[in-house]
């Protein structure tokens, strides 16, 4: 199941940023700038606590997949690679990047059950920002490449 997660990979790569929410200072980049949903002081704090419990989900995974890629690497680097050992380690680090999509996912799902319609309106208006901004040079509707929709709709890109 391909799904829209790119932005994931960039936190996978250089970790989350600063634990805050929107409306409350600099969050991370998946999320729109402080004040852009204007969220109550009870959205903010639940957003925050969000936000830790999502960094301390995917921690392991980072830590896991940032010891996998360097073996897959060294795998890869000789003459003959042995096909079941880059097969299993290929493997792995599919896995956790799915654990890494199940659990963005799942924060975008509480995160959305906090804001009200006003505000879950300004989110999607987000993403497709986001969207659009990844979306390659000279891409017409057709697009460069699949459609990946999904509950992030775009949000995150896993590519």
């Amino acid at each position: 199941m391909k799904t829209t997660l790119t932005l994931f990979v960039m936190l996978v790569l250089f970790g989350l940023p600063a634990v805050a929410a929107p409306g409350c200072g600099n969050g991370p980049d998946f999320l729109p700038p402080a004040g852009y949903l204007d969220l109550t002081p009870d959205q903010a704090d639940a957003t925050r606590a969000l936000i830790a419990t999502l960094q301390a989900d995917l921690a392991p995974i980072q830590d896991e997949l940032r010891m996998l890629r360097p073996q897959l690497a060294e795998a890869l680097g000789g003459d003959d690679p042995d096909a079941v050992t880059v097969g299993g380690l290929v493997i792995a680090i599919s896995d956790l990047r799915q654990d890494r999509r199940d659990r963005l996912q799942g924060f975008e799902v509480d995160f959305t059950a906090l804001l009200d319609s006003g505000q879950l309106a300004e989110w999607e208006a987000w993403k497709e920002l986001r969207r659009l901004e990844r979306r390659p040079a000279g891409a017409g509707s057709m697009g460069a490449g699949p459609d990946d929709s999904g509950p992030a709709d775009g949000l995150f890109t896993d590519r």
